[in-house]
């Protein structure tokens, strides 16, 4: 018997950029958003080109905490070809209460060297499982270069702090 001890196989063959499982993991908090109001940079990561291939489905999990309770914040994950929310495609957002934490986790489908599928972009309730009655939403991304996984916090309140305190990224 075969056993991964994360749970997931680490290689479907044919070399390195085939290999599924964790991409990426990490239970180190992120860069604390703090002092601002403005869409800031928490975490980022690069995918190397060639990594995603057409076919591939992926997974991200993350929890976003935070110390004060004086507005909501807007969280957002983007991928971009630089660590920067400038130009970034948008893959997903929520809007979260002045009092509450977060846990994002979406699957998504690399279908074609122009479309990336991902589930419902936007909402204030963030299920992974159940997305009745949603249009997919398809991005162009181009997996051949380099890309970069970004989560960023705007927050209503410069009073407050942001920041991951674990995340995964997967991939089958």
């Amino acid at each position: 018997m075969i056993r991964a001890t994360h749970g997931i196989l680490a290689s479907s063959g044919g070399g390195v950029n085939n290999a599924s499982g964790y991409l990426f993991k990490s239970t180190t908090n992120s860069t604390v958003v703090t002092g601002t109001v403005a869409n800031t940079i928490s975490y980022s990561n690069l995918i190397p080109a060639n990594t995603m291939l057409v076919g591939d489905f992926f997974q991200y999990t993350f929890n976003a905490v935070r110390s004060g309770a004086n507005g909501s914040v807007a969280v957002r994950v983007y991928f971009n070809t630089s660590a920067s929310v400038t130009g970034a495609t948008v893959i997903g957002t929520a809007t979260v209460a002045s009092s509450n934490n977060v846990f994002m986790s979406k699957i998504s489908m690399i279908k074609s060297a122009t479309n990336t599928e991902f589930n419902v972009v936007t909402g204030t309730v963030i299920t992974r499982d159940v997305q009745a009655n949603a249009v997919p939403v398809v991005a162009n991304i181009n997996w051949t270069v380099n890309q970069y996984f970004i989560i960023a916090f705007q927050p209503a309140s410069a009073l407050d702090q942001f920041w991951v305190n674990g995340l995964f990224f997967l991939k089958t």
